[in-house]
């Protein structure tokens, strides 16, 4: 049985839950954004750097070193998007009676179902700034549960909107489809056992 709830697919099989995630254009957007910032100012600082090799001043080496900075952030940004999970980002395989989370295509995480009690729901803001200014507020949801008083998170839920009017109509939004997930995941692993 396969559901779709934004941008996330559940299906499930007598054995297994898999929970997938979508690749939206605001993903590839946001990549192909990250990417171009950090090319541009890649550029830039190369041009600065052969500057302050025929200057020799410190102001243009410090200088140098502040571009480095902005060129490295963009780019590992858009990497760590890349690397980013799509498939089996969450399994709940009821033979084994385990839950395995996928956090980068690199890791996972393991958990036994008989420590999950339920699937808690967590709205959460970040804040980036710049220079002592707020810059950007990414608003996103996590689902997970305490297992032996740590806060675990299964799944991250973002907004797959380019503009948004309102915060809070976005913490809404991101709650409620989490709160679909979450029970729809939970529902699925009762059932059939």
């Amino acid at each position: 049985m396969i559901k779709k709830i934004a941008n996330f697919t559940i299906i499930s099989t007598p054995d297994k839950v898999v929970v997938n995630r979508g690749k939206t254009f605001k993903y590839w957007f946001d990549i192909l954004i990250a990417t171009a910032l950090g090319l541009f100012f890649s550029a830039v600082t190369y041009f600065f750097l052969m500057e302050a090799l025929e200057i020799k001043s410190f102001k243009s080496i410090a200088l140098v070193f502040v571009m480095t900075l902005l060129a490295l952030y963009p780019l590992a940004m858009s990497v760590s998007l890349l690397i980013q999970p799509a498939k089996n980002i969450l399994v709940i395989d009821k033979k084994a009676n385990i839950l395995v989370s996928k956090k980068t295509v690199f890791s996972s995480k393991s958990f036994s179902m008989e420590d999950i009690r339920n699937f808690e729901i967590s709205k959460h803001k970040k804040r980036i700034s710049s220079g002592g200014s707020s810059w950007r507020t990414f608003i996103f949801c996590t689902i997970g549960t305490k297992i032996n008083k740590n806060e675990e998170v299964f799944l991250t839920v973002g907004s797959t909107r380019f503009f948004t009017v309102s915060n809070q109509k976005l913490e809404k939004e991101l709650y409620n489809i989490s709160k679909l997930i979450s029970d729809e995941i939970y529902k699925r692993w009762k059932s059939k056992r």
